[in-house]
């Protein structure tokens, strides 16, 4: 009895995918023995849409909201070092987006959170994103901002791409100091569709990271790449004139290990570096 070559070849390809997957798959399977993994159903619980405070802000397409973090703990009693304009990955705004938030908000920042997904739904020009980052980042109370308190536009995936085309249109708002980008893609779009989470966006809409750093002018850029992540990007930092800070979190995906302790702590790092220019 003959086998069909399909046959064949399933049997032989089968163990090799096996295979690679494992391999694949390795550094992330030190996780499951790390007490700092993705948050148990019970203290995810407090990260909740519900549980999140929202600030109503009046963009160009119409009133949005946005997520709230002031300062808080013992940075509570502080105006605020900066204010951080941080959008969301093409998923939206979740647990992972929340931990960096607190996070900062913990260490004396104003965080204003952006869901990428939600503000994609309708397509969108660079004019368009660029004035709605500068609203949000407006929208800081400020008596609770430090006199002359810097502006920072952020993101992770998606979100950081989206920071980048906001930053590079001319004229920069004043106190725009830096970005702070989590995973940097090649490309973005101004919009989102399906196709764009598992490919590097192309076609009408879209914009390649490279073709807008020249045009990001003196601004200080942190960014922070995971090891093993799909579809980041370093190459485009060749093409920054702008002083920058790369930290390649070792033997990682894409979320970082969940943004657990050690990874917060090399962001802290690079805020350092990204706050003391004279020092630096």
């Amino acid at each position: 009895m003959r086998f069909p070559a399909w046959a064949f070849l399933a049997r032989l390809a089968l163990p090799l995918a096996l295979s690679l997957l494992v391999v694949a798959l390795a550094p992330d399977l030190a996780q499951a023995q790390d007490q700092e993994v993705r948050p148990s159903a019970a203290a995810a619980e407090e990260n909740t849409a519900a549980a999140r405070p929202t600030l109503s802000v009046p963009l160009t397409r119409g009133d949005f909201d946005i997520y709230d973090l002031p300062p808080s703990g013992a940075a509570a009693s502080t105006p605020a070092k900066a204010v951080v304009v941080f959008a969301s990955d093409s998923s939206g705004w979740t647990y992972w987006e929340d931990r960096v938030a607190r996070h900062l908000a913990k260490q004396g920042f104003y965080v204003l959170g952006l869901d990428s997904a939600l503000y994609a739904a309708d397509r969108y020009d660079q004019g368009t994103l660029a004035a709605d980052f500068e609203r949000i980042a407006e929208a800081a109370p400020a008596p609770m901002l430090a006199p002359d308190a810097p502006i920072y536009f952020g993101g992770y995936g998606m979100g950081a791409a989206q920071a980048v085309a906001a930053a590079a249109l001319a004229p920069q708002p004043p106190r725009l100091a830096g970005l702070v980008l989590v995973a940097v893609p090649k490309r973005g779009r101004y919009g989102l569709l399906f196709t764009d989470s598992f490919f590097p966006p192309r076609g009408q809409n879209t914009f390649s990271l490279a073709e807008l750093a020249p045009n990001l002018g003196n601004l200080r850029i942190l960014q922070l790449r995971s090891e093993h992540g799909l579809f980041e990007s370093s190459t485009w930092l060749t093409t920054l004139t702008a002083p920058h800070l790369q930290i390649i979190y070792p033997q990682s995906w894409r979320e970082f290990r969940h943004a657990n302790p050690t990874f917060l702590k090399a962001l802290d790092k690079g805020l350092q570096w990204l706050l003391a220019p004279a020092a630096s």
